[in-house]
């Protein structure tokens, strides 16, 4: 028996067996459907829908996780009638990578049949939310540099490591779309710009981590640039506010 079969049907045993909802349907997903694509590094992706009119308990859903295994590492996201876990669970001797969405069936008849005015909901989040997404991450821009220029290292090179992943995060949409990757995918073995490679990082030296983060930030906004046709440009902004500092 694979390493796939056993870990998919250990969950399907495991609500099978349960008490607590009631199950429309148990479905495997994602790139195990798909033999060629899978290695040992691939994760096991898992759909449960519950039957009409079952609840989401998300309590009763800990406590049932807690059943499949030993839970080594947990990310979770819940909201009326979804709930999402990626799972490192310890299954005896194997570690399994689980990812896991419990949909209650309205949900699932909503995401799976969407209306035109969801749809368009849908798409007026996702605009707000990249407005918001860019200006927080400008604001952690000038926060970054108030700190170096305060010599709060720690808090200072945290930041500048969350920027770094910021940009990272953006390149791999972009891959994404470019290319119809995603996370279950190989990689090309991608490199980043030279300037702002992370062992150019010298946090000790204000000049050298200005200029790396001033590296970053142009790279950053060239890339808004090319995505956003709206997006004004606001590296200059950050370019002042360093030299009106000294």
């Amino acid at each position: 028996m694979s390493k796939t079969k056993e870990v998919f049907e250990q969950i399907q045993d495991l609500f099978n067996r349960q008490k607590e909802f009631a199950i429309d349907r148990i479905q495997l997903q994602g790139s195990r459907l798909q033999p060629e694509t899978v290695d040992y590094w691939s994760d096991t992706d898992v759909l449960i829908v519950l039957k009409p009119g079952a609840v989401l308990d998300k309590s009763l859903m800990d406590e049932l996780l807690g059943r499949l295994g030993t839970i080594i590492g947990r990310d979770t996201y819940h909201t009326d009638g979804y709930l999402k876990e990626r799972l490192v669970v310890a299954l005896g001797r194997r570690t399994a990578l689980i990812d896991l969405k419990v949909q209650t069936f309205g949900f699932w008849q909503a995401e799976t049949n969407p209306t035109t005015t969801e749809s368009q909901v849908k798409t007026n989040f996702e605009v707000q939310y990249r407005r918001e997404h860019v200006d927080r991450i400008w604001l952690k821009f000038f926060l970054c540099i108030n700190k170096f220029m305060r010599n709060d290292h720690l808090i200072g090179l945290h930041l500048l490591l969350d920027l770094l992943r910021d940009y990272l995060v953006l390149e791999m949409e972009l891959r994404d779309q470019m290319k119809g990757t995603n996370i279950h995918r190989f990689g090309d073995a991608e490199s980043l710009p030279k300037t702002i490679e992370p062992g150019q990082i010298a946090y000790q030296d204000r000049e050298a981590t200005l200029t790396y983060i001033m590296s970053l930030a142009r790279t950053y906004d060239h890339r808004l640039l090319e995505i956003f046709p709206n997006y004004k440009s606001r590296v200059q902004n950050l370019n002042s506010y360093i030299a009106n500092g000294y």
